[in-house]
């Protein structure tokens, strides 16, 4: 009997005693998939309510986990706040993204993303919602893909007339 109990003993008897993080790297996980996973559903029901849901989840994720630096890494948040700022774009919800945009240029300003054709995110985000700041301001400065200028350049045009 003392020989079962005493291999009792020695089993660990809970995970966090290993790894105190574990239980916020588990939460996060279950967080970023729950916006993910609404994310996806907005984009296969072409859903303005789902785009602004799935934001507001990636966002509330970005802010419940943003402290735990340790444990989550800074390109996963600057990942989720742009995924948060997008969905309010796609939602229509512009004042929504400027403010995420902020947000993320307060906690990460020396930091970008970049699109596989080498066009920064922060810079076509600015394009997008013109909140360029005053250095950039001229858009021939902005590294935007030449699609997205020419569109914007089209969209200037004709609101002038």
């Amino acid at each position: 009997m003392a020989l079962l109990l005493s291999g009792c003993l020695m089993q660990p008897g809970n995970i966090e005693a290993n790894d105190p993080y574990e239980h916020i790297r588990a939460e996060f996980s279950q967080c970023r998939a729950q916006a993910l996973k609404m994310d996806a559903s907005a984009r296969e029901h072409q859903s303005v309510a789902q785009y602004h849901t799935a934001a507001n989840l990636f966002g509330h994720c970005v802010e419940r986990y943003s402290t735990y630096t340790t444990v989550v890494s800074a390109d996963e948040m600057l990942e989720m706040q742009a995924l948060s700022i997008l969905g309010f774009i796609k939602a229509g919800d512009l004042q929504s993204a400027e403010e995420q945009l902020q947000i993320m240029r307060d906690a990460f300003p020396d930091h970008d993303l970049y699109f596989s054709d080498g066009s920064s995110f922060v810079d076509s985000i600015y394009l997008l919602l013109d909140t360029a700041p005053t250095a950039s301001n001229n858009r021939r400065l902005l590294n935007v893909n030449p699609t997205v200028s020419a569109e914007r350049q089209r969209r200037d045009y004709w609101l002038q007339y």
